[in-house]
């Protein structure tokens, strides 16, 4: 097997693109070495930025492992998924995902368009930056996405077999116990926080009510196989700019329910907005609206999503489906009332550990870093239990801002 580095990549991609001239001048950077987050992290894989006065790529090898802790084994294919899940959503949104050059099935090894001339959004938004259209391009790349490889589209075969190649179990069983499972642990906790803190986040983890919400969830999530989801869709796996999305690091893909990929990625949204309650702003006027574009954000994945997908339906919908009463009505219903559950546990799981977290990392000061995850943990038990009661999106957001008042009340900030 080729092993990538920083000195033989060159030579190798002159064999597989000999149509680009790679000089003297050519520079590589492997992504995740410099230790600056903001290039990105190349958490699981090896990923390189190769460079020339005229073209740019990124090429990703998996090994075996984990790149930052080999003793975690993975299996290398999951490149060979990643590159033919991009390949079928670059057909289906081009606009949204980077091109897909090539494969080496030899070596685990695929290049594709370098999209780093936009930026990562997390921590843009930690920066309090707002790119305009940001949440409604993530919505119309995750309606296109799902409608387009789900059984109401694909011929029934065609679907049957788009679920088998994409099974991923070990890659799933991260997913299904890393948000469901295993981070609420008592010693995941972040103990940096404090003793009340620790009391406090472990009380509403071990709840009835909570654990019962959070095992109905893992159970959707394994058992509705309704489309190929991104499984990992987070505000770090994507590169955003002013009305421009690329979504990157698709490896985690396998079938899962439409609402899966909307919560995780509103969890993301939870965690910011309860982060700028609490971070510094050059004034409360631009917290107010830092504020209120989070929370636009967060009905635009919803309406946008589920307009999207019906207007997808009402075009490309096999017969099956075509004009069944109340079938677009019951599936907006759905996505209402699992979308906050998903999101809650997204950044429950993320929220309360011991994980680097830069949406609350970018607090230095400890008591409003607790303060930021104390509310953004209320606000996920607030609309985990009450997501049944939602008739409309803004159900959803009053419930988030009634929650930040109670709990500004109670540490006497308003």
């Amino acid at each position: 097997m080729y092993i990538l580095t920083k000195e033989n990549i060159i030579e190798y991609l002159r064999l597989k693109l000999p149509k680009v001239v790679f000089g003297p001048d050519t520079t590589v950077i492997r992504i995740g070495e410099s230790g600056n987050e903001e290039e990105g992290d190349g958490y699981l894989n090896y990923v390189f930025k190769v460079s020339t006065d005229s073209f740019s790529c990124i090429v990703k090898q998996a090994l075996e492992h984990m790149r930052h802790k080999e003793s975690r084994k993975l299996p290398a294919e999951r490149n060979k998924l990643e590159y033919d899940i991009m390949c079928i959503r670059y057909h289906i949104v081009p606009e949204y995902v980077p091109e897909p050059y090539f494969y080496d099935e030899e070596n685990h090894i695929f290049a594709m368009e370098d999209c780093s001339h936009l930026k990562i959004p997390r921590f843009q938004l930690t920066k309090n930056i707002m790119y305009d259209h940001f949440a409604e391009n993530c919505a119309h790349y995750l309606a296109a996405t799902h409608f387009y490889t789900s059984e109401y589209f694909l011929e029934t075969d065609a679907f049957r077999n788009l679920t088998s190649h994409f099974m991923s179990p070990i890659l799933r069983k991260i997913m299904e116990d890393s948000i469901f499972v295993t981070l609420f642990g008592e010693h995941q906790f972040d103990y940096t926080l404090g003793d009340s803190f620790l009391h406090f986040a472990k009380g509403l983890s071990d709840s009835p009510e909570f654990k019962t919400e959070r095992y109905k969830l893992r159970h959707s999530f394994i058992s509705n196989g309704e489309c190929l989801v991104h499984g990992d869709l987070h505000t770090s796996n994507m590169f955003a700019g002013d009305n421009a999305l690329k979504v990157i690091d698709m490896e985690f893909t396998f079938t899962g329910p439409f609402s899966f990929d909307l919560g995780y990625l509103a969890g993301n949204f939870i965690a910011q907005y309860a982060s700028a309650t609490f971070r510094s702003f050059s004034s409360e006027g631009e917290r107010k609206a830092f504020k209120e574009y989070i929370l636009q954000g967060l009905r635009s994945l919803y309406t946008i999503y589920v307009d999207d997908f019906c207007r997808f339906c009402n075009q490309d919908c096999k017969d099956y489906y075509k004009d069944v009463p109340g079938l677009q009505e019951d599936f907006k219903q759905t996505i209402l009332r699992d979308y906050p559950g998903f999101a809650a546990c997204s950044n429950w799981s993320r929220a309360s550990d011991l994980m680097p977290y830069p949406d609350y990392d970018v607090l230095t000061d400890i008591d409003d870093r607790r303060h930021a995850v104390t509310l953004s943990l209320m606000i996920d038990w607030q609309i985990i239990l009450n997501r049944y009661n939602y008739h409309h999106i803004d159900d959803f957001i009053r419930d988030i801002e009634y929650v930040e008042r109670r709990y500004l009340k109670h540490i006497h900030r308003i």
